[in-house]
C-alpha cells in the first residue's frame, strides 16, 4: 500500500514540473477607415528592437492572456518613457500541472515610440484622397471638393461626363417605310445604319457636334451617307440617365439623289453604353427610270445601341 501511494506522489510530481514554451506575434493595427481632425508623427525611441520579461502576479494572470501582455508592454513603455509599442512580439513560459496551467514569465520585444507633433489637418492635405486611402477615380469622374457656404462637397457622389471632347457611336436597326405622297406610293422594309459623331461636353448635361454615318433601306435597297450636327441632353449628371439625341444634316445618296437627314432618339444611358429608341428619317429624289422625278421619305424605326468614348 506504501508503494503505491509513493509511486502515486510521485507522478503528481513529475506532471506539475513540465513546462512548455509559446510563442505569438502581432502587428499594432491602424484603422485607416476613422478619420480625424488632428495629425501627429510618429518616431521611436530606440533605433533597435528592445524586451522587457516579467513574471506575472496572480492578479495579473486572472484578467487573462490578454491582460498579461499588456502588462509587459506596460513595463516596457514605462522604461523608455513611450506612447506605444511598434510590431510587439511575446515570449511566453507556462508550467502545467495536474489542476491545469499558468503563465510563470512572458517577454515582450518591439520598437518603443512617441508621438510628437501634434498639428491640425490642413484642408488641402484632407482633400487629398491618397491620403484618406481613397483609390483615385478614372478620369472620367470629377469630384467636387470645394467649400461652398461653410458646407464641404466631398460626401457628393462623383460626376460622370466632365467638360471635353466627346464622341458617340449609334448602331440603329428598325423597320423601314418609304413613302411617295402625290402617288401614294409606299414600300416597307428593314433598316439599318451606323452614325459616328465628334464634339464637346459643355457640361454634364448638353453636348453639341458634327458626325457622318452610314445608312440602308431595304424597301428600295438605298444606301446614303448622312452628314449632320448632333446635340444631346442628359437629364442628370450622374452615370445613369435618360436623354434625348438629335441630328439634323443632308444625306448623300450613292444609288439615288440625296435629301435632308433627320434623327432622333430617346433613351437610357448606363455610363458609356446607350440603348434608345431611334428613328431616321431620309428624304431623297428617285425616277424610278422614267423621266419623271419622286420625292420620297424613307423613315426607320426601331432601337439603337451607342458607345461613349
Amino acid at each position: 500500500m506504501k508503494r503505491i501511494l509513493g509511486l502515486l506522489a510521485l507522478s503528481v510530481l513529475l506532471l506539475s514540473s513540465c513546462q512548455t514554451m509559446k510563442n505569438t506575434a502581432r502587428t499594432a493595427r491602424t484603422e485607416s477607415s476613422l478619420y480625424s481632425a488632428t495629425v501627429v508623427d510618429i518616431e521611436p525611441a530606440t533605433e533597435k528592437r528592445v524586451s522587457c520579461t516579467i513574471n506575472p502576479t496572480r492578479k495579473e494572470r486572472r484578467g487573462g492572456l490578454n491582460n498579461v501582455k499588456q502588462a509587459v508592454e506596460s513595463k516596457l513603455l514605462e522604461k523608455y518613457d513611450a506612447d506605444i509599442l511598434l510590431d510587439p512580439q511575446y515570449v511566453i513560459s507556462k508550467k502545467r500541472s495536474l489542476f491545469g496551467s499558468k503563465i510563470t514569465s512572458i517577454s515582450v520585444s518591439g520598437r518603443p515610440a512617441c508621438y510628437k507633433n501634434f498639428r491640425t489637418l490642413h484642408d488641402s492635405v484632407w482633400s487629398n484622397p491618397a491620403f484618406r486611402g481613397v483609390t483615385p477615380l478614372p478620369s472620367f469622374y470629377a469630384l467636387p471638393m470645394s467649400r461652398k457656404g461653410g458646407r464641404s462637397d466631398m460626401g457628393q457622389m462623383p460626376v460622370f461626363r466632365p467638360k471635353g471632347v466627346a464622341s458617340y457611336l449609334s448602331l440603329a436597326l428598325g423597320s423601314a417605310l418609304v413613302e411617295e405622297e402625290e402617288e401614294g406610293y409606299d414600300s416597307e422594309g428593314f433598316g439599318i445604319g451606323a452614325l459616328y459623331s465628334v464634339g464637346y461636353q459643355f457640361n454634364p448635361y448638353f453636348f453639341l457636334g458634327a458626325g457622318a454615318g452610314v445608312m440602308f433601306e431595304d424597301a428600295e435597297e438605298n444606301t446614303f451617307i448622312p452628314l449632320f450636327a448632333n446635340a444631346r441632353v442628359n437629364f442628370s449628371k450622374k452615370k445613369n440617365t435618360f436623354f434625348l439625341d438629335y441630328k439634323v444634316g443632308y444625306g448623300i445618296g450613292l444609288d439615288t439623289d440625296g435629301g435632308v437627314f433627320v434623327g432622333a432618339a430617346i433613351g437610357y444611358s448606363f455610363g458609356n453604353y446607350d440603348i434608345a429608341l431611334q428613328t431616321l428619317v431620309q428624304e431623297y429624289v428617285d425616277d424610278f427610270g422614267t423621266k419623271e422625278d419622286f420625292d420620297l421619305t424613307s423613315s426607320t424605326v426601331g432601337v439603337s445601341f451607342g458607345l461613349r468614348f
